[in-house]
């Protein structure tokens, strides 16, 4: 009788450590090879795009898991779009704490004072924030193409605010102006 009650203990307790330990292992043991991953989250993407994106870089096991940790942290409305280099392994409990308290990098571009319109433009196109030909014709012929705060006739040329701007990262295609 003893024998049978130690069996079926034994029995019970394998059954509840397997899942247990199945679980621990995809929250908390570290994924992916050392180093920096780099995940670019572009201005528009869902969180889904960006889980997908997660799963391809190989820092997450099981979606189930990412989608339930990530709504419980809010992450899809705290994730921002730019450039995170990732440290490398991380645990999938720890990746969306970081994801969702870590602010992402931008693109800068400073444009200081008295700098001229082709500057501007070699530096956009420098950046990867556009084409230079296409901005300079914006600013050379901008009537119907921009809304000014202010009456403005003729070109934009000394009257692009110095500033430095910070900007997410842009797709294939898109551009910054």
């Amino acid at each position: 009788m003893r024998r049978r009650r130690l069996i079926i203990a034994t029995i019970i307790v394998s059954l509840l450590a397997i899942p247990f330990g199945w679980i621990s292992w995809l929250l908390f043991v570290p994924a992916g090879q050392t180093g920096t991953v780099t995940l670019t989250v572009y201005r528009g993407d869902t969180y889904g795009q960006v889980a997908d994106e997660l799963q391809r870089l190989g820092l997450v096991r099981s979606r189930w898991w990412l989608d339930r940790w990530a709504h419980w942290r809010r992450l899809s409305r705290r994730l921002q779009a730019g450039i995170y280099p990732i440290p490398t392994p991380i645990s999938l409990w720890s990746l969306v704490g970081w994801l969702s308290e870590t602010k992402p990098q931008l693109i800068r571009l400073t444009v200081w004072e008295g700098m001229m319109a082709k500057e501007i433009a070699k530096r956009i196109e420098k950046l990867g924030l556009g084409d230079a030909e296409k901005f300079m014709d914006i600013v050379l012929n901008p009537q119907g193409r921009v809304q000014l705060p202010f009456e403005w006739q003729g070109d934009l040329e000394g009257t692009l605010f110095p500033t430095t701007y910070l900007i997410p990262p842009l797709r294939e295609g898109e551009e910054a102006y």
